[in-house]
């Protein structure tokens, strides 16, 4: 029988086994989200073990989250509320019967958390993206989300077969996009320039990648396609190399939609076609 002692990561892995009814990215979302919950617990020496889902201790783990943005506490906060939920109902851990985390509130997100980055802070990020270690490749991943609003798990699964630079635009094909549709991006000649450069110069393959996956675009130092942890990791060091608080895939992504109208490039249809949104209400917000 498991107990409060049983190590946290081990019932992580009986609930991801048990979501696996949920769409492919929303049972990532939550092995994301839980795996950076038992990091924290770790690095703040707690033992990561069951008893540590407790309302208290998620609640600091909130707080830490807010200082990225409420985005990423919200999803937080979601994930762990859903697996207090099913630890209850499997009888895993439980308050009388309900969850331990029921308590716990998820951060409110106001309407004007979803700002773009200014000016200012685009020159920025784009100046420390050129001092990371793999800096080529991470200017062009950075290029792509700016110039092209892509959500981080498209420019993930992005393909050299969806890079068209003779017609300048981009694929995002309907099975890496969240609205199941097939979209063309245009791509800027900046954007173009930084995919061309790394593709051509500086992409390595590890020969140890299955053959399927020497079509992705963006490979981690090891040569191996990126996870979604990974390109989030390279945001986070572009953001602690330039100080923009808050840079994160989607907040490029803000800024793409916001600079689209800000140089008349389309109608808000054509931001709705291009940004992959099923209506217009987060083409307003």
């Amino acid at each position: 029988m498991r107990d409060l002692r049983t190590p946290l990561e081990s019932v992580i892995e009986s609930y991801l086994l048990h979501s696996q009814d949920r769409k492919p990215r929303t049972r990532e979302f939550y092995a994301n989200h839980l795996g950076s919950f038992a990091r924290w617990l770790r690095t703040n020496s707690y033992d990561v073990v069951l008893g540590d889902v407790d309302s208290n201790v998620v609640s600091q783990y909130l707080l830490t989250r807010q200082t990225i943005s409420a985005f990423s506490a919200r999803g937080a906060a979601a994930t762990l509320k859903a697996f207090g939920s099913w630890l209850a109902r499997m009888g895993i851990r439980d308050d009388r019967g309900g969850s331990v985390l029921a308590q716990v509130r998820g951060p409110r997100v106001p309407q004007d958390v979803r700002r773009p980055l200014t000016d200012r802070e685009v020159a920025d990020v784009l100046s420390a993206a050129k001092r990371t270690r793999n800096c080529e490749r991470d200017y062009a991943i950075l290029m792509v989300a700016l110039d092209c609003g892509l959500r981080l798990n498209e420019m993930r699964e992005l393909r050299l077969g969806d890079i068209d630079l003779a017609e300048m635009c981009l694929t995002v094909r309907a099975e890496t996009s969240k609205s199941n549709r097939t979209r063309q991006v245009r791509l800027g000649r900046e954007a173009a320039r930084a995919l061309d450069r790394y593709v051509k110069d500086f992409r390595e393959e590890s020969p140890a990648i299955a053959p399927a996956a020497h079509e992705t675009v963006f490979l981690s130092d090891e040569g191996e396609p990126l996870t979604r942890r990974g390109i989030g990791l390279i945001f986070e060091r572009i953001r602690a190399h330039s100080g923009v608080r808050g840079l994160m895939a989607h907040a490029c992504r803000h800024t793409w939609a916001t600079n689209y109208r800000r140089r008349e490039c389309g109608d808000l249809y054509d931001l709705k076609y291009e940004g992959g949104w099923s209506d217009l209400k987060m083409v307003g917000r």
